[in-house]
């Protein structure tokens, strides 16, 4: 049994980060009508009672329908998140699911930290049974410099850290993931320290980490001054052992305390339920009472 559906809320993107080919595949940003998606939430709800919202660059959602997200500005890394946008986004869009289905847990999937505007942080906080508190947001590197290479332009660093410790320091419980690349084109030494550095610093749960690998079509193969591949294989490594020191650590951290867990399937007589801030949880399933989603202790 499986308890979790998937609602597509947008399909493309229109940024151009030089390691990506999605762009070239999937095109621009195309955002579904909210009405569209609520329906679609109301016809899922009857079979599942959490749905992850899905696309290429949900952050995104609504810009090609409406005025644009508001900004985030780096020079002040310590305020609050983005004011909400004027048009449709992805924070209104929650609100409306929410409102419309409120017995189900919604949750997102990869999203840019700052892309988290007011509307999606206020849910985070105040309406935790409604909106699931977990990001995954993709890091890829803590070097501002190797940054600008990879063609991430909307965020630096300190931007990166200021949201994501605003919303930590507001969250009792906060799942956090993010991505990362090791031995990209250009990245130095120094580089990948500060991409530990940054790792180190903030309350990451699990990394998903990728040693550079070129793909074709994209800018990055032109960049030149590739990272030699042992060094790539060193630092990837590095990099995973310090996401399983992170997802350790906090796995201790919520040992004896509840969770909101969501059957996500089972296999050899166990039943997996998955928590708010994404936790797998055990059960036996002769245990199990029927329910898609109950409270769990997390072990």
């Amino acid at each position: 049994m499986r308890s979790r559906g998937w609602l597509k809320i947008q399909d493309g993107c229109d940024e151009h980060c030089t390691f990506c080919a999605t762009t070239l595949a999937r095109g621009a940003n195309r955002s579904r009508p909210i009405p569209e998606l609520v329906a679609e939430a109301r016809a899922l709800s009857e079979h599942h009672a959490e749905l992850v919202l899905t696309g290429v660059h949900i952050g995104t959602y609504g810009r090609d329908r409406g005025s644009g997200l508001g900004t985030w500005d780096s020079e002040v890394p310590t305020r609050a998140p983005n004011p909400e946008p004027r048009g449709p986004s992805l924070g209104r869009l929650l609100e409306a699911l929410i409102a419309a289905v409120p017995r189900v847990r919604f949750r997102l999937s990869s999203i840019e930290a700052t892309e988290v505007d007011d509307a999606i942080a206020r849910l985070l906080i105040g309406a935790p049974r409604q909106l699931a508190a977990h990001l995954h947001a993709p890091l890829q590197s803590g070097s501002n410099r190797v940054l600008k290479r990879m063609g991430r332009h909307w965020y630096t660093a300190d931007a990166y850290r200021a949201r994501v410790e605003w919303l930590a320091a507001r969250l009792p419980v906060f799942g956090l993931g993010a991505d990362v690349i090791a031995g990209f084109p250009g990245e130095t030494a120094a580089d990948h320290r500060a991409t530990l550095a940054l790792i180190e610093a903030l309350p990451f749960t699990y990394l998903h980490v990728f040693p550079y690998s070129a793909r074709p079509g994209t800018a990055a193969m032109r960049l030149g001054e590739e990272v030699p591949a042992r060094a790539v294989r060193d630092r990837a490594s590095e990099l995973r052992l310090l996401g399983d020191a992170k997802k350790e650590a906090y796995r201790e951290k919520r040992k004896g305390q509840t969770g909101d867990g969501v059957v996500s399937g089972h296999a050899a007589g166990r039943l997996e339920l998955l928590t708010e801030d994404y936790l797998s949880v055990y059960l036996p399933t002769a245990a199990w009472d029927g329910r898609a989603r109950c409270e769990v202790t997390v072990d």
